[in-house]
């Protein structure tokens, strides 16, 4: 069975070295924003997925020689951003972002056009934000330029064997998946 747009809670199957795994979205869809908000794409991916597909992909975490690490689920968490947000990631990111950091003047305009966004899964709330941004353009051209700013693409990482930046060495990467999987395993995020 096919379906029409992003999904708005419940489960989402994929594959991953040929084994099934599911996402479960879940129904508050402003706690799932905020993932977006905060760029915290571990809550995603692995931190939705149901017991069984989490322990799987723990599993392989844990495998230091095995296929699957921290840029799988980074992979995957950006591959299933559109089911989940109805947007590529970057872009969810930005509006969720910009929702957040002026949520008084977002949640005034949705009481003004009858929107909750209490009630609403991701991809509503990720929707209503691009409405309220555009609602502030004046002219074609603003939109224009509001469009080019939310979709442009996310800067690409230096190549390989090129200097990185703070944060992104090999220990920073290692100390980050640390305080992730506690912040994980203790519920917290």
């Amino acid at each position: 069975m096919h379906r029409l747009g992003p999904v708005d809670s419940g489960p989402v199957t994929f594959r991953l070295e040929g084994e099934p795994y599911t996402l479960l979205i879940p129904a508050d869809g402003l706690e799932v924003c905020a993932w977006a908000a905060t760029g915290n794409w571990f809550r995603l991916v692995p931190g939705s997925l149901d017991e069984p597909s989490q322990d799987a992909m723990y599993a392989q975490l844990g495998d230091a020689y095995g296929p699957v690490g921290l840029r799988t689920c980074w992979r995957l968490a950006m591959g299933l951003a559109k089911p989940v947000y109805g947007l590529d990631w970057h872009v969810a990111s930005r509006l969720t972002a910009t929702a957040q950091e002026h949520w008084d003047l977002f949640a005034a305009w949705t009481v003004t056009v009858g929107f909750d966004p209490a009630a609403a899964p991701a991809h509503r709330v990720c929707a209503a934000a691009l409405a309220w941004l555009r609602s502030g353009c004046q002219e074609e051209k603003d939109m224009r330029k509001l469009d080019a700013q939310l979709y442009a693409p996310p800067k690409v990482s230096p190549a390989r064997g090129r200097t990185l930046r703070p944060g992104f060495s090999k220990a920073d990467q290692a100390a980050a998946w640390e305080k992730a999987f506690g912040e994980l395993a203790g519920g917290g995020g």
